[in-house]
């Protein structure tokens, strides 16, 4: 979709820009049942200049895109019959905490929660102020930039190449998520750069924000107000570091077997929201254990109505190992290649970076509904 916008429009990557990504990104969240989709464009150090004057020339395309996504959620909302003030100041305050919030003007939340903002409105200029606020939430940078510390924007260093972030969905009030360079970020750089040296979509381990690795206080924030205002907005219980693992795509500048890679798309496998659409009357209790090749293991129990994370390592019990079952990413990937299932442009997936396989034991619990002394 990228590079036919791309090659329809006569636009040269890196300086593309998609229309109305809020709703093509909404659409693809709720058919994956990912909690957000981002687009970060390749820069080469030739052309950063060019594209950081394309970018401070099309950057606005921001504020109608975040009043589109709030303005469709809320409608969304009122059809269905919820409450609408689930955009409140109140409720991201709650989820992000006082001193984040308190770093960004009011204004943004009332008309960000109206559905009213616009690019010639007082949201347009609450975003552009500086001051004692936090740039990071506040302003655009005007370069490609990475983070001194959790809100000091800095240009990026070095000779290139740069992944600028350019789109995400859902789209939230923070307009500094803009030109930071995902490849200056260490748990995401890793497998991006394997993406472009293999031209192959690759998953990543958990790192940063999820499970029970060091998170990022900033990504965190922000990772949580992508559910917050996403489609499980509704019944998402408080957000706790379990696993998260990343999921990334080549984006390339043409269809030929020349193409070379122009972007990346980035989204996530929320384990925990994963596991909760296999949620039935007749799971009375398993438990699931996830193992991938960068030497991380969680597990999880499932029940009728409940996912719980048990925490890391292998959780299950060993009077259960004879009934265990397996599954393995790459084999079940490689199983089902056909024509059924791909399309004329799918590319590999990169199995050496990271590959998951999937354990389900059963539990006592399920053990004591099913065995009887009935005859």
């Amino acid at each position: 979709m990228i590079t036919t916008l791309a090659l329809n429009t006569g636009s040269t990557f890196p300086n593309v820009t998609i229309p109305n990504f809020e709703m093509l990104g909404c659409n693809f969240r709720i058919v994956s049942g990912a909690t957000f989709v981002s687009f970060s464009v390749l820069v080469t150090d030739d052309q950063r200049a060019g594209w950081n004057a394309y970018a401070q020339q099309n950057q606005n395309f921001y504020f109608p895109s975040l009043a589109a996504d709030t303005e469709q959620r809320i409608m969304q909302d009122e059809r269905l019959g919820y409450d609408t003030n689930a955009s409140s100041i109140d409720l991201f305050q709650r989820n992000l905490g006082q001193e984040d919030a308190d770093a960004i003007p009011s204004a943004t939340f009332k008309e960000e929660a109206d559905g009213a903002a616009s690019a010639d409105s007082q949201h347009h200029r609450s975003l552009q102020q500086g001051g004692e606020q936090n740039p990071l939430y506040t302003q655009f940078a005007p370069f490609i930039y990475n983070l001194e510390g959790t809100t000091m924007q800095i240009p990026e260093p070095g000779s290139g190449p740069y992944m600028p972030v350019w789109h995400n969905s859902p789209v939230i009030p923070i307009a500094g998520l803009l030109k930071q360079n995902v490849l200056d970020q260490p748990a995401i750089a890793e497998p991006i750069k394997t993406v472009l040296a293999t031209k192959e979509a690759v998953i990543a381990g958990v790192d940063g924000i999820g499970g029970d690795t060091q998170a990022d206080e900033v990504g965190v924030s922000i990772f949580q107000y992508f559910l917050q205002v996403g489609q499980y907005r509704h019944d998402q219980e408080e957000f706790v570091v379990d696993p998260v693992s990343t999921f990334h795509y080549p984006v390339f500048n043409n269809f030929s077997e020349a193409r070379e890679i122009a972007g990346v798309l980035s989204t996530d496998i929320y384990w925990r929201l994963h596991f909760k659409a296999s949620l039935n009357d007749e799971l009375k209790g398993i438990i699931c254990v996830i193992e991938n090749t960068r030497n991380q293991t969680f597990s999880f129990k499932l029940t009728p109505d409940d996912v719980i994370y048990v925490g890391s390592e292998d959780r299950h019990d060993s009077d259960f190992d004879d009934m265990m079952f397996e599954a393995d990413m790459a084999e079940y990937l490689n199983s089902t290649k056909s024509a059924a299932t791909q399309s004329y442009t799918s590319v590999g997936f990169n199995h050496a970076y990271a590959n998951y396989k999937i354990r389900v034991y059963p539990t006592s619990e399920m053990k004591d509904e099913y065995i009887t002394s009935e005859p």
